[in-house]
């Protein structure tokens, strides 16, 4: 509004393109009048611009696959960069639907670096073409939970996602740590205890007792080897028997502990190594700090310890290092929608799923520069389409849900392969090592006094 002369107003509106579409010439328009407290004209503001008469908009583009943009032409070459026709995705058919109810053109850029808001004109990619006046608006899974959004003008959201870590399920345990799985911690301490407490039993009583209440507890002293807990608990047989009841009982009690124990172990041992699930997925983000997950990211975040943070730019290679992680506990994020499409696309191998706890919820925007006038000629046309339940209806062409049920879905069971034993062969190994030494010391025993000395007290053997 100006004044014109005394007590006469002139009130005047613009059009961001003037009657050639050229972009750098406003087309400024006088609206109506105010002249002695009466106004020309009925109305006060101008109509609101519906029409953008053919005109070409400079559209900044971030590729985010899926749920936003997938561009599927040659970067470089300008012919691929006009139009909608290589733009698939949610945020391409929004766009697409307003080009086509505002009758406007496309030019696309599609900025290398990173997409970030700067607070003192330091901006990166899309948000450096807006603050430059290169672009006039900038989309591809631009969210409204920017820290710094006020820098720029932004339209209300048309489509939420939440944002959540992706973590791969059935990461498989270490080789010894796979054998351990069988039982909890619970059950291996008590076996160790028992053990434990046999062998000193075994030790006193030899020690302290008189040798006909040692035959009657434990059997001969000079048989009685603390090693044949352990031979018995692994199916082997004792070479000599005792010859009082009592001690029979206690060795038939132990036989009787030992065959339900290995019986158990082998049935659950089995069922281990079958089910496709090996290291159950933490629920919550805290699990993924206490478990020492280590995080595949774009940049350092506020929401994870920056030295269990790994920097790795592109987000496919993220995907495929937690995807291919089989012992290594890696996590990264995004929207989960991406994640969905991932699936999707990966239905059979893949073998990703999310944390239920979200980071915090995506809210999709575009974004215009700062007091731009496009900002409420979008929100009219976005609210329209919301309202008419069309983003919506392109929301759930792309994004299929079912897709999103990793934590449910149902798999086959893998055969057992040779990894999955590699445990049992290095028990194997040590086993057999550890009787090759022992059958060396027998052998030296024979030549060495001091070795057979020493031999002779770990059977107690007692001499003549």
């Amino acid at each position: 509004m100006i004044e014109l002369e005394r007590n006469t107003f002139g009130l005047y509106t613009y059009y961001p393109f003037d009657e050639e579409c050229h972009r750098h010439h406003m087309r400024i328009v006088r609206i109506n009048t105010y002249s002695n407290g009466n106004l020309q004209y009925d109305h006060l503001f101008p109509p609101p611009v519906r029409n953008f008469h053919g005109c070409t908009l400079n559209l900044c583009l971030r590729v985010a696959h899926p749920v936003v943009l997938d561009f599927r032409g040659n970067r470089n070459d300008p012919k691929d960069l006009q139009g909608f026709d290589r733009l698939f995705g949610i945020e391409a058919d929004i766009f697409r639907n307003l080009a086509k109810a505002m009758n406007f053109r496309v030019d696309i850029s599609i900025p290398e670096e990173i997409s970030t808001i700067g607070g003192h004109n330091d901006s990166t990619g899309c948000f450096a073409e807006l603050a430059s006046g290169r672009s006039d608006v900038a989309i591809g899974s631009l969210t409204i939970s920017y820290g710094l959004r006020d820098v720029f003008s932004y339209s209300i959201s048309y489509h939420q996602s939440p944002f959540v870590f992706i973590v791969r399920r059935g990461l498989h345990f270490g080789p010894m740590k796979q054998l351990a799985q069988a039982f909890c911690g619970s059950v291996w301490l008590a076996i160790g205890v028992c053990c434990v407490g046999g062998m000193i039993f075994i030790r006193l009583v030899i020690r302290h007792a008189n040798p006909s209440t040692c035959e009657k507890l434990i059997g001969n002293p000079r048989r009685s080897d603390c090693t044949s807990l352990i031979i018995t608990m692994m199916g082997n047989p004792l070479q000599v028997l005792p010859r009082r009841n009592s001690a029979r009982l206690l060795l038939m009690a132990w036989l009787l502990a030992t065959l339900v124990l290995r019986s158990a172990y082998q049935s659950k041992l089995f069922d281990t190594l079958r089910t496709s699930q090996r290291m159950p997925v933490p629920n919550s983000i805290a699990g993924l700090v206490e478990n020492k997950y280590i995080l595949l990211a774009d940049r350092y975040v506020n929401f994870y310890p920056e030295n269990m943070t790994l920097i790795v730019l592109n987000v496919a290679e993220r995907y495929r290092f937690v995807q291919n992680s089989e012992s290594i506990r890696f996590a990264t994020f995004s929207m989960l929608d991406t994640l969905t499409w991932h699936n999707q696309l990966n239905w059979n191998t893949s073998r990703l799923t999310y944390i239920p706890e979200p980071i915090y919820l995506m809210q999709v925007s575009m974004f215009f520069k700062k007091h731009s006038i496009l900002r409420s000629i979008f929100n009219y046309r976005i609210q329209q389409l919301m309202g008419a339940g069309i983003t919506s209806h392109i929301a759930q062409k792309h994004v299929v849900k079912k897709f999103q049920g990793m934590n449910e879905r149902l798999q086959r069971l893998p055969a057992i392969s040779s990894n999955m034993l590699s445990g049992l062969y290095l028990l194997y190994a040590f086993l057999m090592a550890v009787a090759c030494l022992l059958f060396a010391l027998e052998l030296l025993a024979h030549r060495n006094l001091r070795v057979k000395r020493l031999i002779d007290w770990m059977h107690l053997v007692e001499r003549a």
